[in-house]
């Protein structure tokens, strides 16, 4: 995709269009005048050999992967719960062993957790004395066509959370990866008294980390010049830092949280205070969660 927005980004400039809208000092101006000494025609054309260069070496690359003589030998994992294609895996030998949820990203299949015996995270878990459950999303199917982050969370994503409580008899940890660590966090803020710890591993989350200024308009756009104005002044806080507040329906009434609660809908209404999870920013997404052991 890169690739093709360069060959778009040098059509849109031989259209009249400005290459970025970043300030007049970004070195793709500069650029610009090199493509006006050499010709339009000469770099594009340039720029398609090396399209299809990158193009070929891609497929080449995928083909090699394909062709490798190596297979992972798939475990047998016992299956704890089941509903279409989304399964709940147990890694567990010790029945009584403190419950760990592991929750990976709709787009990684969940064994990139456990890739070999003797380098799997969730294995590992297992011979420190826990008892490690995964979710195994599968691949979505007829019924999953629809589905929206709400469908997964407020569906079998909390039904699997049941089972893991039901089958330790208590709270269980629950451990996001990666995008994962987000469907991890909306699980923990519905269903705060089975959580009995949060922890997010690669977990992105202030999506406007390099794109302040975008993130200001949204909030502009959506609610206003003055909710941007009292956002900021509340993220500066006392020394820069920002005052942190518990995410309660006083607290987050008005400030544009979404927070997922035990219905089966998303609510504009804020997480129950008991929820143990502090958030940094009063206003727009939270830049910062902390869930605390129970």
């Amino acid at each position: 995709m890169l690739w093709l927005s360069s060959r778009a980004a040098l059509m849109s400039w031989r259209g009249g269009s400005p290459l970025s809208n970043a300030p007049a000092e970004n070195p793709l101006q500069a650029l610009a005048k090199e493509f006006e000494k050499l010709g339009v025609d000469r770099v594009a054309a340039a720029l398609d050999r090396e399209l299809l260069r990158r193009a070929q070496d891609f497929a080449a690359g995928l083909q090699a992967y394909r062709r490798h003589p190596f297979r992972r030998a798939a475990p047998r994992t016992p299956v704890a719960w089941q509903e279409g294609n989304v399964r709940l895996l147990d890694y567990g030998s010790a029945r009584k062993a403190p419950a760990v949820l592991v929750v990976p990203s709709l787009i990684n299949r969940y064994y990139v957790l456990d890739l070999l015996p003797e380098q799997s995270f969730l294995r590992h878990l297992a011979a420190s004395g826990l008892r490690p459950f995964v979710v195994d999303w599968g691949e979505p199917g007829a019924a999953e066509r629809d589905f929206t982050l709400s469908d997964y969370i407020a569906g079998p994503l909390d039904r699997v959370l049941t089972k893991a409580r039901d089958l330790t008899r208590g709270p269980v940890t629950i451990i996001g990866y990666c995008m994962g660590g987000l469907l991890a966090l909306a699980l923990a803020l519905r269903r705060p008294s089975d959580t009995a710890a949060l922890a997010l591993l690669a977990t992105p989350w202030d999506f406007h980390a390099e794109r302040l200024e975008q993130a200001q308009d949204v909030l502009a756009a959506r609610h206003g010049p003055d909710h941007v104005l009292a956002s900021l002044r509340a993220d500066a806080g006392p020394g820069g830092g920002g005052d942190q507040h518990p995410v309660d329906a006083g607290t987050a009434e008005g400030r544009g949280q979404t927070a997922l609660t035990d219905g089966d809908e998303p609510s504009r209404s804020g997480t129950p205070s008991q929820a143990g999870a502090t958030i940094s920013s009063p206003v727009s997404s939270p830049a910062s969660v902390w869930a605390t052991s129970r």
